[in-house]
């Protein structure tokens, strides 16, 4: 039975009808409805099944652009989870490419995929970068972050734009179906154009303008490629960002397809970089999550049918609730969606309300892989353990109901965390990226241990944040030594 545009359907599969008010969303009620799959009690074998009726072109796992070669050999250590749902039929990776680049010497820019250097065989090596500065692209410092769509690296002598070479690495790896976020945007450009200025024409009316604006467009970038926090406000028909004024809402909307030419037609764009505006805005990614949303999700059968979309979020989008909830679900972030959602609604016809089911990627770094097959049967061992534990569904407080949980796993982790593999420990410790430090297999598959598909996603999350807490104390107090 496929149940890929079915929502009825798939919301009693998934076990959400307790839930999700379905009859609220198909009537107009309510536009907009998030659920965060890692609190609910569905075993994760049942979640695989439901997701193996749908289509695996619907469920999007979002990554950033950068280097994926380790992951997709099973050796990049925390970021394996993406080899177990990509590389196992549960999703495809999706790819955001509005990131900065890492810095030398702190802690700036995307640290996890290390757009700023080619990784490969756990080697790091880093990439000669420039910009514009304004009559030619010149060398750049290491010790800044710099907006990848607006830089250039240095291969073999010349410069190539930075998103397009990791792009082009990327689609080297077989058996790896790479979907850019910005192509998907760019190719229904008429249409985002649309639901912009029905959304920059509700916040310039809202009560509170600046706030809205800032959920649209919460950062500028600047042709040199450094990137920051703006503010946007209406004058008349004109816009202004910052002290940059764009005379109408077709120009601002404009500059804001500019960040996605830099990525789909990079050629193009820094042809024409001179003559933009000195500062460009950037959709935020609230707003092109969920116009992907809308895009990916199958249309309902029912005219008056809302959309349910299932999207596989990483440590940061997702966490592991209770221990780390995700940015995605946050209070704000679910208010802020409800007003967009509201305004599209209520401006284009063809967009239906949406419900998002948030899956936690992190619950497959519980996964060993293949290289060490000692540590699938140490987590077994946990995983029968973790099962029997009673959890007070109706606890008001999370954290209080995952602590029985969590003292098994302490107790789990003083006998037997001497024995699971130090890649697996790894996995836990803090800011773990695709640089994975320490002795890597050559290549591995992801290993279910036994009892792994009877955990929920409730007591996976639990797991991963109980062993990245003990993980986390165990580097400080050798930090503190």
């Amino acid at each position: 039975m496929n149940v890929r545009n079915d929502p009825a359907m798939l919301v009693a599969a998934l076990q959400l009808d307790d839930v999700v008010d379905g009859d609220a969303l198909a009537d107009g009620r309510k536009n907009y409805q998030g659920v965060h799959m890692g609190t609910r009690a569905l075993p994760i074998g049942t979640l695989k099944r439901v997701l193996s009726r749908a289509l695996v072109s619907d469920i999007p796992r979002t990554g950033h652009l950068g280097n994926w070669d380790d992951i997709a050999r099973g050796r990049a250590g925390a970021m394996d989870f993406n080899r177990a749902i990509c590389g196992k039929g549960l999703g495809f990776p999706l790819i955001y490419s509005f990131t900065q680049t890492e810095t030398v010497g702190s802690a700036h820019g995307d640290q996890v995929y290390l757009p700023g250097s080619i990784v490969q065989d756990g080697k790091r090596r880093l990439l000669a970068l420039y910009t514009w500065d304004g009559t030619a692209f010149v060398r750049r410092s290491r010790e800044i972050s710099w907006f990848c769509p607006f830089t250039q690296a240095e291969v073999d002598g010349r410069l190539l734009p930075l998103a397009n070479l990791h792009w082009r690495r990327m689609q080297r790896l077989q058996g790896w179906s790479f979907v850019l976020e910005a192509a998907v945007l760019a190719e229904r450009s008429e249409t985002v154009r649309m639901m912009m200025s029905a959304l920059l024409e509700t916040a310039s009316k809202s009560s509170n303008p600046r706030a809205m604006f800032r959920d649209l467009i919460g950062h500028a970038a600047t042709h040199d490629g450094r990137i920051a926090p703006c503010e946007i406000s209406r004058d008349g028909d004109a816009y202004w960002l910052d002290e940059i004024r764009y005379e109408s809402v077709e120009a601002l909307i404009e500059g804001i397809m500019m960040p996605f030419l830099a990525v789909t037609e990079p050629e193009h764009f820094f042809s024409i970089l001179p003559g933009l505006p000195p500062k460009i805005p950037v959709m935020s990614n609230t707003v092109a999550r969920l116009l992907v949303a809308t895009f990916l999700a199958p249309p309902p059968r029912e005219p008056r049918g809302f959309v349910l979309h299932l999207h596989w979020g990483a440590r940061d989008m997702a966490g592991f609730p209770p221990r780390r909830k995700g940015y995605f679900t946050a209070r704000s972030k679910t208010r802020s969606l409800r007003i967009l959602c509201d305004a599209l609604v209520g401006a284009i016809p063809s967009f239906r309300p949406i419900c998002v089911a948030l899956l936690p990627a992190a619950v497959f770094m519980l996964c060993p892989t293949s290289a060490h097959p000692r540590d699938s049967e140490l987590l077994s061992d946990l995983f029968h353990r973790v099962s029997r534990v009673p959890i007070e569904q109706e606890s008001l407080d999370p954290l209080r109901m995952a602590r029985p949980v969590e003292h098994v796993i302490e107790a789990w982790w003083t006998a037997r965390a001497h024995a699971i593999s130090p890649y697996f420990r790894g996995r836990f410790l803090p800011r773990r990226g695709v640089l994975h430090p320490g002795r890597l297999p050559g290549c591995s598959d992801p290993v279910e241990p036994d009892g792994f598909a009877t955990l929920t996603l409730q007591q996976g999350c639990m797991i991963v944040g109980a062993m990245t807490r003990l993980a986390e104390r165990i580097a400080d107090e050798v930090h503190a030594t």
